[in-house]
Formats: structure tokens, C-alpha cells, sequence
């Protein structure tokens, strides 16, 4: 079909089209309202998914946490049953035989009180080493980390998190103050910035951190309450889990595979086997449920055509009669149809961009985990990619409402179409 001729069945179209604009009106708002509606599920699906695995990432996307716990299986001559202890000597032996682990922290958490003047606050002291806050991704809002220095000096500094701040302090600046941890004062050189945080690690945000080797002077710093790693490289997550455990095994005596021995938090793994799941499903059901809405539009429109074929039966009978060809007849019903769906599907895409503009910041992952600040709130971003979506949609609907109008004017026989009144 050359360039003219194409142009005279588009013009043919959209005075077909506003012929009847009242009708032309009503099925290009059900379009509208149909991508609208897609477009912004579309977004809201994905910015969920964005949101929810955020969270998780928060613990550190690379993170892999090793926590003792109780043998189900015989191994080594050992009855089942025992509770296994970690040490210091673990971390050693570990970093020794795994030669896949990037960098690794002791971790022992203990009780404590805190007091800042007359403000008194219990929640949870963590013994690390500097390693630990580039493995849990801890960032200083204020002030700084612990460094290799408060290590081996043993200092008495501590490094509050951001809900503990706010109990003992307030709004008042924090770093540079002391606060007693039990009897003993630190001194505070760094607060963190807040973590998205799951209603289950409610505590993450109200806790303090303090070197390893200080927390003796506090609590008993024998026992660890895990061990915190990272890979050398991320790709090797699976490997480097399965060497720390058969190490770990050797150590202790027990079985490598026993599910209970010791217990294995894998963020990356987690996210990628369950949580990516489960948000690619609700991605598919928030985009279909938006399909069905463009889908009722795009019947609306399939209707009408259908309507205006038996109405202008007579006039395409005359059509042909003078010489048209069904090609001739099928592209001007179907340039009808696209028409329709290209002006409703416009007006609603810029509907979707602006109610997505508007929206503010809506409560998400603050809702789940019982807080409320304003981290982890969702914003409905509609970005190209989702226009694009948007716009191939639009061309398959187009098509698809338009295709059996335009095969059943094309298939009427001129004869027949002259009698009819």
C-alpha cells in the first residue's frame, strides 16, 4: 500500500470515527480508563517488588549470618542433642579453612541498660568487629563507625542506632556524649542511619554497637551469638555456605547436613529463591487484573465497530460496487479501531503520568513493620519502560477489537449489502 492511498484510508477513519462522536467519545474514555488502570497497577507492582526486596537487602545484600544451635543427628561418636557454642577460635579456624569468605565478624548481643542522664533504656549491646558494618551495610548518619583502632585499643566507644539515639537523646546531638552501658561509660562516636526493618527484627534499630575486645568490661564476651560473613565474590553464595558448614562440622562433630546443627541467614539467597518469586506473582496478578480492565475497553470497541458494520452495510455495499477491494474496506474499519484506542489510550497514559505525580508516598513496608517512619514507603514511579508497556499494549488491543469488525465489513457481499435497508 503506497504512502497516498494509506493516507486517504486514514483520513476515510477519522471521519468514520467522527461521525458518530458521542459513541467514538464513550469507547475511547473506556480506553482510557482501561491503560490508566493497567499502567498504574503495572508500576505499583513493580515498585512494590522494589520496595519489599529493599528491605530484605537492608540487612546486607551479601550477608550471610551463621547462628549456633542444637545437633539432630549422631556424628563423630557424639549423641544428638548437643548445643553448640561459638568462639573466637571459630572465626580463626574458619577464616583458615574457607577460602571462599570475603570478610567476616564475630557477633555477640547482650542484654544491657542504657542510661543518658535521667533517661534509662534497655535494649541490645552488640560486640563486633570493624568488618561487621560493611557487611550489614550500617551506615553513619552522624559521626563514624568503629574503626581497626577502637579494636585493638579496646575504647569505649559505642556506635547507637538511630531508635536508641532518639530514646536516650532525642533531637539533641548525640555524638561526643557519653552514655553508661550497665556501669561502665562509652563514649558515643557515631549514630546510624535508619534500616527498613521487618516487625520480627524490631530491635534493629534499637541496639549499640561496640568493639569485640571492649565488651568484656560489660558482659561475658566468650560466647557469640553468631557469625557474620560475606563471599569473596558474590557469585559463589551456595559454595561458600556449604564449606563454612562441612568446617563448621569438623569443628564440632557434627553432621554437615543436619538442619538444626547451626542455622544459615543467606539474604541473597533468600530473596532470590522466595521473596523475587513471589514479587514476580504479584507483578502478574496486579498487570492481569489491569489487562482485564483494557480488555472490557477493547470489547466496548469491538461492539461499536460491529454496530457501525451493520449500520453502514448499504454505504460499503456502494463502496465496493464502485470498484473498492476488501483490503480497501478491512484497513478503513481497522484504522478505525486504532484510531479509537490511540486517542483513549493517549488520554489515559497521561492520566496515569499525572495521577502517578501527584500520589505522595504511601505507607508500604512502614505498615508491615509497624513503624512510622517514612522509610520504606512506596512511590508510585511510572517510568518509560512502563509507558512503552503501555503503548505495545494499546497496538495489541488496537488490533484486536478492530480485527473482527473489519473481517466482517471486508467479507460482505455487494449484492447483498445494496438490498439491505
Amino acid at each position: 500500500m503506497d504512502k497516498a492511498r494509506a493516507r486517504d484510508l486514514l483520513a476515510e477513519s477519522w471521519r468514520a470515527a467522527c461521525r458518530q462522536p458521542r459513541r467514538s467519545l464513550l469507547a475511547a474514555l473506556s480506553i482510557a480508563w482501561g491503560i490508566a488502570t493497567f499502567v498504574l497497577l503495572l508500576a505499583y507492582g513493580d515498585n512494590v517488588a522494589r520496595t519489599v526486596v529493599q528491605a530484605f537487602y537492608a540487612f546486607g545484600a551479601d550477608a550471610i549470618t551463621i547462628t549456633p544451635g542444637r545437633t539432630t543427628l549422631q556424628a563423630g561418636g557424639l549423641r544428638s542433642g548437643r548445643t553448640l557454642r561459638f568462639t573466637l577460635e571459630d572465626i580463626d579456624y574458619l577464616q583458615q579453612a574457607v577460602p571462599t569468605i570475603g570478610r567476616i565478624s564475630p557477633e555477640a548481643r547482650r542484654a544491657q541498660d542504657f542510661a543518658a542522664g535521667p533517661r534509662l533504656r534497655r535494649a541490645t549491646l552488640t560486640g563486633v568487629w570493624p568488618e561487621y558494618g560493611s557487611i550489614r551495610d550500617l551506615q553513619a548518619e552522624e559521626g563514624r563507625w568503629l574503626n581497626p583502632e577502637d579494636e585493638v585499643q579496646r575504647a569505649h566507644v559505642t556506635v547507637l542506632a538511630s531508635d536508641l539515639k532518639q530514646r536516650l537523646f532525642g533531637d539533641a546531638p548525640a555524638v561526643g556524649q557519653q552514655v553508661q552501658v550497665g556501669r561502665v561509660p562509652f563514649t558515643i562516636v557515631g549514630v546510624l542511619r535508619r534500616k527498613i526493618q521487618r516487625a520480627v527484627d524490631a530491635g534493629e534499630n534499637d541496639q549499640a554497637f561496640i568493639p569485640l575486645s571492649a565488651l568484656s568490661a560489660v558482659a561475658d564476651a566468650t560466647r557469640l551469638t553468631g557469625i557474620v560473613l560475606t563471599p569473596e565474590i558474590p557469585e559463589i553464595h551456595a559454595q561458600c555456605v556449604e564449606q563454612v558448614r562441612r568446617a563448621l562440622g569438623e569443628r564440632h562433630r557434627f553432621h554437615p547436613s543436619d538442619p538444626l546443627a547451626i542455622r544459615v541467614w543467606d539474604v541473597r539467597k533468600l530473596v532470590e529463591d522466595s521473596i523475587a518469586v513471589a514479587m514476580r506473582g504479584l507483578q502478574m496478578l496486579v498487570a492481569f487484573v489491569g489487562l482485564l480492565t483494557l480488555a472490557v475497553g477493547g470489547v466496548g470497541i469491538t461492539n461499536i465497530l460491529l454496530v457501525s458494520v451493520v449500520a453502514r452495510t448499504r454505504e460499503v455495499g456502494i463502496i465496493k460496487s464502485l470498484g473498492a477491494r476488501r483490503r480497501n474496506i478491512f484497513w478503513q474499519f481497522l484504522g478505525e479501531a486504532m484510531i479509537l484506542v490511540l486517542a483513549g489510550g493517549t488520554a489515559g497514559l497521561a492520566l496515569a503520568y499525572l495521577i502517578g505525580g501527584l500520589l505522595g508516598p504511601m505507607p508500604l513496608w512502614s505498615a508491615f513493620a509497624q513503624q512510622s517512619t517514612g522509610v520504606g514507603e512506596l512511590s508510585l514511579r511510572i517510568s518509560l519502560v512502563h509507558l512503552g508497556v503501555g503503548w505495545l499494549v494499546l497496538g495489541l488491543v488496537g488490533v484486536a477489537s478492530g480485527l473482527w469488525p473489519a473481517l466482517r465489513a471486508a467479507a460482505l457481499d455487494p449484492v447483498e449489502a445494496l438490498r439491505r435497508e
